[in-house]
């Protein structure tokens, strides 16, 4: 049942539509507590997206059988599969993203829901979550997006994929602050990383055409204030469509 006032976005979705949104994301809800996509796949970065939705709409139950989900589906190395029917790994592929993705979810329930034991619950995972992630880590700041299944560290940096994780290592350091379990080489890593995300996009892979190049530093937090906004004026009509949205890619 939710228990929290969904407001909606102004000129975007309603409260109802909102709610509706919310309403099909349990409904899909496997008995594992996974969160498949249509077609039966679970990955870990949708999944705890859609633990947040939960979690925004007071269903605080699915929410934690959710979390329960990534806490029984981590690998032994901190990692999370590239994807998995239920508990079962259909892609053993590591995204780094989708590994670092869940510290977003659980300071999101933190400042929402104010309960300490399920942040307690997946500190640990978080931690070995987080060390996974930033062990990929290239002189540069830059990160490799992920690991073969032979552990194969994969060639090349993402640029939405890195401004996500300097995002998942920021909570990640909130947790640890609330934890009283301070992180330094998180502190250092996340450092790294947003300077290279903000100020050296020429060692990411060249996916320009895609928008989430475009804004997920911004979203993310590696770019902020007048350079933010100059970075978002740039390339507005090449993906903004008046009165429809955005293009996902520009061509």
């Amino acid at each position: 049942m939710s228990r929290y006032e969904l407001l909606g976005v102004p000129d975007l979705l309603t409260a109802d539509q909102l709610r509706q949104t919310i309403d099909s994301i349990a409904a899909t809800q496997q008995e594992s507590g996974s969160i498949p996509w249509p077609d039966g796949h679970t990955d870990p970065w949708d999944h705890v997206e859609c633990a947040m939705a939960l979690t925004l709409d007071g269903r605080l139950d699915e929410a934690r059988r959710a979390y329960d989900w990534m806490r029984t589906s981590q690998l032994n190395n901190g990692a999370w599969a590239m994807s998995y029917d239920q508990l079962e790994v259909l892609d053993s592929s590591i995204d780094a993203n989708q590994c670092a993705y869940v510290a977003v979810g659980v300071w999101q329930w933190w400042t929402l829901t104010r309960d300490f034991d399920l942040v307690a619950q997946l500190w640990p995972n978080i931690q070995r979550a987080l060390d996974f992630v930033i062990d990929l880590q290239l002189p540069t700041g830059h990160l490799s997006w992920g690991r073969s299944p032979s552990g194969k560290p994969s060639e090349g940096a993402l640029l939405t994929g890195c401004a996500s994780i300097y995002q998942s290592l920021r909570c990640g350091l909130a947790l640890a602050e609330l934890m009283g379990d301070p992180k330094p080489e998180w502190e250092l890593s996340a450092g790294a990383l947003g300077h290279a995300v903000a100020a050296h996009p020429e060692g990411f892979l060249d996916k320009n055409e895609f928008s989430m190049d475009w804004y997920y530093p911004v979203l993310g937090g590696a770019v902020r204030g007048p350079a933010a906004e100059e970075l978002i004026n740039r390339r507005w009509n090449d993906f903004v469509v008046p009165g429809i949205g955005a293009r996902c890619v520009s061509d």
